[in-house]
């Protein structure tokens, strides 16, 4: 099993005037993108932790993005507005309120296509919930530009398609994941339940 390792690590001083604002990170602190996280995997650190935790269970971690300060003031909204805008970002064509709230809430940017994402900005992972025909070339896309693809269920109606994008991002070094979120469903709980009795 495969994680995606984010964090944004303050410890906030009420009693420090200055507020951390996201140069507080970059100047103060440390602020890591992808492998360059790697290098605190055996570090006595919350990282180094997650990483001997990962490994004691077998899991594979995927490091996207770590931020990191000192004591200092309370975290501006817009200092963790752009942390976040890091991680996630939104690809609607036709954002309804909810997304556009979100953005607004969270500073992230809407794009109206997944080219359009992929052109403007460097992205670690992305989700794709998006039609059942678009799965297959959108995760090609994203397996030539080193991005790890977590995917709605089903990956593709067609076996050879699935094949090919599993085979794609094998061959980059990538994680493809599939969602199938019906295991959260009252009826699945239920059978989880009688089958755990």
């Amino acid at each position: 099993m495969r994680f995606a390792l984010a964090g944004i690590s303050h410890e906030t001083n009420t009693f420090h005037s200055t507020p951390t604002e996201y140069e507080s990170f970059e100047k103060n602190g440390m602020l890591l993108r992808g492998k360059e996280i790697e290098k605190l995997y055996d570090s006595p650190s919350t990282i180094g932790g997650f990483y001997n935790a990962s490994k004691d269970f077998g899991f594979d971690l995927v490091p996207l993005l770590f931020a990191t300060t000192g004591p200092l003031g309370t975290i501006t909204a817009e200092a963790f507005e752009t942390l976040i805008s890091e991680i996630v970002n939104l690809i609607d064509p036709f954002p309804d309120q909810e997304a556009l709230k979100l953005a607004k809430t969270c500073n992230l940017e809407i794009y109206k296509d997944l080219d359009m994402a992929l052109n403007s900005k460097t992205f670690d992972a992305i989700i794709l919930c998006t039609p059942n025909s678009y799965h297959m070339e959108q995760t090609l896309k994203a397996s030539k530009l080193g991005i790890h693809v977590f995917c709605e269920k089903p990956l593709s109606l067609k076996s050879l398609e699935v094949k090919e994008m599993i085979n794609a991002c094998n061959q980059n070094g990538l994680v493809l994941g599939v969602g199938h979120e019906r295991r959260f469903e009252k009826g699945w709980m239920k059978l989880k339940e009688i089958i755990q009795k």
